[in-house]
C-alpha cells in the first residue's frame, strides 16, 4: 500500500562567515519614496489602516536621521568655531603685545 520513500539527499552546507559578508555588501534594497505625513488624519471615523501609520512612521525615521545628521553637523561647526575662536585669541594677544611693545619704544624714544 505505501511505498517505501526515497533517501533524501543530504542538506547543503550553510553559508560561512565570509559569504555571507560578501553578500552583506553587495545586498541592495531599492525602496519606493514615501509620501510624507507627519500625522493621522483625526478627522476620519474610520481606524488609520497600517499604511497611513506606515507613512507617519517612516516620517519620523526620516526626520530622526536628518536631526541626528544636523545635530552632528553642528557639533563639528562647533568644534571648528572654538578653534577659530582660539586662534583669534592668540593673533589678538600677539598684535596686543606686539602694541605694548612699539608703545615701549616710541616711550624710549621720546624720553631719550
Amino acid at each position: 500500500m505505501f511505498k517505501k520513500a526515497n533517501k533524501l539527499s543530504p542538506q547543503p552546507a550553510p553559508p560561512s562567515v565570509e559569504q555571507i559578508m560578501e553578500d552583506l555588501e553587495t545586498f541592495c534594497v531599492e525602496r519606493q519614496p514615501t509620501e510624507k505625513v507627519r500625522s493621522l488624519d483625526s478627522s476620519a471615523t474610520e481606524e488609520p489602516d497600517i499604511e497611513d501609520w506606515w507613512k507617519v512612521f517612516q516620517t519620523y525615521l526620516e526626520d530622526h536621521e536628518q536631526f541626528h545628521s544636523m545635530k552632528i553637523d553642528i557639533e563639528n561647526l562647533k568644534k571648528k568655531l572654538l578653534a577659530t575662536q582660539t586662534e583669534l585669541q592668540e593673533a589678538r594677544d600677539s598684535i596686543q603685545r606686539q602694541i605694548d611693545e612699539d608703545l615701549e619704544k616710541i616711550k624710549l624714544t621720546i624720553q631719550s
